[in-house]
């Protein structure tokens, strides 16, 4: 019975938009992972532009956005500040376009997750 109700309440949620192809939906949460100059933060970056601005890199199924544009927050754990302003520079530079306020950054330092009293949100 419990399946029952769970498909149940399910379909009265409506569907949600892909927003890089088949890979990322709107209304999710998303982890991108892996080891260290592996391109997660440009891949992000550029996702991210694209969602909130309601565009796509192309209309090739396998990228295509089909979201309006929509509110996206970025958490960066790894990135050093230099860098992380060297990366924005570029992406913007490249796109042609300011970051949207739709584009929320949250720059974390891992070693204040370590201390998370000195987390400041």
């Amino acid at each position: 019975m419990q399946h029952y109700k769970l498909i149940s309440e399910a379909s009265k949620i409506s569907k949600p938009n892909r927003i890089f192809g088949a890979f990322l939906n709107n209304q999710t949460i998303t982890f991108i992972f892996s080891r260290s100059n592996y391109g997660k933060s440009i891949l992000a970056f550029i996702i991210a532009s694209y969602a909130v601005t309601g565009t796509s890199i192309n209309n090739h199924p396998s990228v295509k956005n089909y979201s309006p544009p929509t509110t996206v927050l970025l958490i960066d754990l790894e990135t050093p500040e230099k860098s992380f302003q060297r990366r924005y520079e570029t992406i913007r530079n490249s796109m042609h376009h300011e970051f949207k306020k739709n584009f929320k950054i949250f720059k974390i330092k891992v070693n204040q997750l370590l201390n998370y009293k000195n987390l400041l949100l």
